[in-house]
């Protein structure tokens, strides 16, 4: 007699569907990394085109003064940029006003500025710096 074996194992049925979800995970994960990275240099960007605007608009009309968030909504109501902009992509972070300075700056929830690298060892304080969001924004449009 012939021992004729039709279909799979279930050993192999469970090593295929094992190896399946493993490769699965991998790719998630890799894409979501791409993602942050992507949410990152978008927000960098935004950093950049804002202070830009700054710039040229000090140089321009030889000051700027923008030492509270009212002075900072008002300047950014002129730019033809959206509320959006001010929206962080990546959790933990958000943009500050730095003062003394005059820019904005990157930071984390730690308060350290992460872009632009050279204000890294600047010290945040309440007293220096100003938090700069879109919903503050959308609210100082709303008064």
């Amino acid at each position: 007699m012939k021992n004729l074996k039709k279909g799979f194992t279930i050993i192999e049925l469970v090593l295929i569907l094992a190896i399946g979800l493993t490769l699965a995970g991998v790719i998630v994960c890799s894409v979501q990394v791409g993602f942050m990275s992507s949410d990152e240099a978008v927000d960098k960007t935004n950093v950049t085109n804002l202070n830009l605007s700054i710039q040229k608009h000090k140089k321009e009309t030889g000051k700027l003064d923008l030492s509270t968030e009212d002075d900072f909504y008002l300047f950014f109501n002129t730019l033809d940029y959206s509320a959006n902009t001010l929206k962080v992509n990546r959790m933990n972070r958000h943009y500050v006003y730095l003062i003394n300075s005059g820019i904005i700056s990157y930071v984390n929830n730690d308060n350290k500025v992460l872009f632009p690298k050279e204000y890294t060892d600047y010290l945040i304080t309440s007293s220096n710096s100003y938090i700069v969001t879109d919903q503050n924004y959308l609210d100082y449009l709303g008064k």
